[in-house]
């Protein structure tokens, strides 16, 4: 099976790396396009099984998932984001919305669900909000590892001055 998967590096900065995953080709490369020129590396899948495969090159910043999509639906690629890169921001995206899904993806750690056709603006302020939460958590997690080392160390040397 051709995947249909790709990679571009944006010209602006490749400050984050986003998966946009949608079965539409039209929405897919339009939302890569509109990343890419604003400086994230992006990499696209047409399919949920797509995007399960690039999982496995590494993990994503964000990702963009249309939520109806044939096989694997953008609910299921979410629970399978979330084992394999809990760390990723996930948007959703759908132009078939009903509260019911809004509820499930928010449940299932989904970051905003947006409605197609979602306009330019509101996908950007969705993706630099998710982004910056992305930067947060890592910079939190950092901090935290980093004080558990400093702690290991402190209590390591106030034993050695013990004995």
């Amino acid at each position: 099976m051709k995947s249909e998967a790709t990679r571009s590096s944006g010209q602006v900065q490749a400050s984050a790396h986003v998966l946009v995953v949608d079965d539409e080709p039209a929405a897919r490369l339009s939302l890569a396009e509109l990343l890419s020129l604003e400086g994230y590396e992006v990499s696209v899948a047409a399919s949920g099984e797509e995007a399960v495969e690039l999982l496995s090159e590494g993990p994503f910043d964000l990702a963009i998932v249309d939520i109806k999509m044939p096989g694997m639906d953008g609910l299921e690629v979410v629970e399978v984001l979330q084992k394999q890169s809990p760390d990723t921001v996930i948007i959703m995206l759908t132009a078939h919305g009903t509260l019911e899904t809004a509820v499930q993806a928010m449940r299932q750690g989904a970051h905003d669900y947006l409605l197609k056709p979602a306009n330019v603006n509101e996908i950007m302020a969705s993706v630099k909000a998710g982004l910056d939460k992305h930067r947060s958590e890592s910079r939190r997690r950092e901090l935290l590892s980093l004080m558990q080392h400093t702690l290991a160390a402190i209590t390591d040397e106030a034993l050695s001055l013990i004995h």
